[in-house]
This record gives C-alpha cells, structure tokens and sequence, in this order.
C-alpha cells in the first residue's frame, strides 16, 4: 500500500469518529441536475431549536426523515464545510465523500415530540459562495417544513441562498393569548437556530435572514423581526391572519388605548425580554401579499376586529399602513382570483422581492 493511501485511510477514520460524536449530516446527491440536493441535521447540540433559558432535554433532536443516501458520479460530489481540510487528490476526495456518506448511515436520528425538525437544504458550491444569506421558510397550520420548502429549492440555488425550514407544532391561533405563546417561544428558537447555524454547519452566513412565511407562518414571520430585528434584512408575508402593530397605544373616542401584546407592543419589554429596537426595525423591508377572494371572517380571531379589520385583505392594508406610518419600508399586493393559498405569481414575485433586497445591501453585510 502506497504510504499516502495508508495516512489517507488513517485519516478518514478519525474524521467518521469525530463527526459521529459532532453531527451527522445526512446528503443526497442527484446525477439529475435538476433534482435538488437536501440536507438533513440530527443533532445533539441544545442551541439549535431550543427554548432561550430553558431546562434543556437529555437529548434535543432536530431531524427530517432521512431520503436513501446513495452515491453519485465524483463531479456532482458536494465539498466539504470550509471548516473541513480537503485533500487535494480527486480519488482522495471521493474516498472522503464515502466516508461521509456511511457517516450518514450510521447516524439515524431518533424522534423527540418536543422539539420541531430542522430541514436544511445547502446550494451547490456553498464553500464558494460564503457567506451565505440564509432564508428561513415559515410554513402554516397543516403543512411541514421540509414540504413548505421545496417549491423554494430551485430559487434557493440559483441565488446562492441556504435554506431552512423549521417544523412547528402549532396550537389554537384562533386564540390570541395561545398564539402569542407560540410565536414568542419559536422566535425564541429560530433566534437560536440562526445563531447556532455558522459553527454547526462550518459555513460564514451573513447576519441578517430574509423570511418567507405564509398564513400562520406570515404572523410568525412579521413577529419575528419585531422580536429580533437586528437577524432579519426583508420579510414576505403572505395571507397572515393576524398582524401585531408596532404601537404601543392607539387614539380612541375618549383619549388613548394601551395595545400589549399580540396587538400592539405596550408590553414589549416584559413579553419579550428586552427593549423594542425601533431603530434596526426601521431598517427592515416588507413585502405584505394577500388574495383577494382570501375572505372568510370565520378563518381568523375576532379578537384583532378592532386593530387591524376583520378580514385578511383589511389587516394587510391596516399592518402596511402602520408600517409607512413609522417610516418602515412596505409594500401590499392583493392578487385577484386567490383565495388562501400563495399563487405561482405570488410566489415569484415575492422571491424577486427577497432577491431584489438583498442586492441592494442596504445593511451592507
């Protein structure tokens, strides 16, 4: 045996112990260019989509059903995490590949009902492409992150974007103070998450995501960046059913309301954690979609009537209004014909929307 074949060997056993104690990183590789390539996380590692100063389980899973991993031809063989050495050798390289591939086998996650799965999806050259924006797909009530993601994969690596989609167990969002809890304990775990994503996947990321939620995922998304605006550059919502206002209190009859929580932000600091940053919220861009025939009163919680209308097509046009009222920048479009569900024509122009943002890198990161 060739003494380079011998170290090679040596070191490709060493790199399967270590990544099994780390992480294991499930790929599928398509010899179809036109197949997306996926990425599964399985991980043991608390930060990612766990609650912030929470008692951490014995063991936090973030999984997606894992696809049959199969090898492909050496030149669609995806490169290593950046973090990682590369071996110079092209045969070297595929033996690394391999490695890796049995590495995914032998790491099958486990399911855990408390924790929702993280579904990740890399686009080719990633290692070249650092660093990555990260777009975050916010699915609604009924549907699964991995599900929600797909019609986004091919976007996704025409622009050079990493692409996550958490799965979240959502509970009554007709219920105003239930959906309040849910949306500040999974803006809690998304914060985490896109902290977490640069050492975890060993790529830069830029600091600011763009996200794309729809229905209950478009009131996730717009809570979101009042949460933490300083993680987010631009936001798509599309038929959000509820929207929070960035006001502490409205005029009224006989003087003036308090708006906390869901509703307007009177109890910011005491829901949230920390002080309402105005100012990097300034900063944001929003692209607020609705269809037009997306009208039944009986789909959303009568409780928001009086903020924001009752009907979807109302609370868009009242969330944009609040937003140019503080000098946010916000645009709606009311697609005619669509009912609750996001048209191929709402869906490319909101992704030429996030795109369009990102070019103009007003954060200049």
């Amino acid at each position: 045996m060739h003494p380079l074949q011998g170290k090679m060997k040596r070191w490709i056993q060493i790199t399967a112990t270590l990544s099994l104690a780390v992480i294991g990183i499930l790929l599928t590789d398509n010899t179809d260019l036109k197949t997306p390539r996926n990425t599964y996380l399985n991980s043991t590692d608390p930060e990612l989509l766990t609650p912030v100063n929470a008692p951490l389980p014995a063991i936090s899973e973030i999984h997606a059903t894992p696809p049959k991993v199969a090898l492909a031809p050496a030149g669609n063989s995806p490169r290593l995490p950046a973090s990682t050495p590369l071996p110079t050798e092209p045969s070297a390289e595929l033996e690394v590949r391999q490695a890796r591939l049995e590495i995914a086998r032998l790491a099958t996650p486990t399911s855990s009902p408390e924790i929702s799965d993280l579904y990740v999806h890399l686009p080719p050259d990633a290692p070249l492409k650092q660093p990555l924006r990260v777009v975050v797909a916010l699915h609604g009530v009924g549907s699964r992150g991995d599900v929600f993601a797909q019609s986004l994969i091919a976007d996704a690596d025409r622009n050079g974007w990493l692409l996550i989609a958490p799965t979240f167990p959502y509970r009554d969002h007709m219920n105003p103070r239930v959906l309040l809890e849910d949306d500040l304990q999974y803006s809690r775990l998304l914060y985490n998450t896109l902290v977490a994503l640069p050492r975890r996947l060993g790529f830069r990321l830029r600091p600011h995501a763009l996200l794309y939620g729809f229905s209950r995922g478009g009131q996730l998304a717009h809570r979101f960046a009042l949460f933490y605006p300083d993680r987010v550059e631009s936001v798509v919502t599309m038929s959000a059913g509820t929207y929070t206002l960035p006001f502490e209190r409205r005029s009224i009859e006989n003087g003036e309301q308090l708006l906390p929580l869901p509703y307007g932000i009177a109890d910011y600091s005491e829901k949230v954690g920390h002080s309402f940053d105005a100012k990097e919220f300034g900063k944001l861009s929003f692209w607020i979609a609705v269809g037009a025939s997306d009208d039944r009163t009986s789909d959303v919680p009568r409780q928001f009537d009086p903020y924001v209308g009752k009907m979807r097509v109302q609370r868009a046009t009242a969330f944009q209004n609040a937003l140019k009222e503080i000098g946010v920048d916000t645009r709606l479009v009311v697609f005619p014909g669509v009912g609750h569900e996001i048209s191929s024509e709402m869906r490319k122009d909101a992704v030429k929307f996030l795109r369009d943002d990102e070019l103009l890198d007003k954060l200049n990161d």
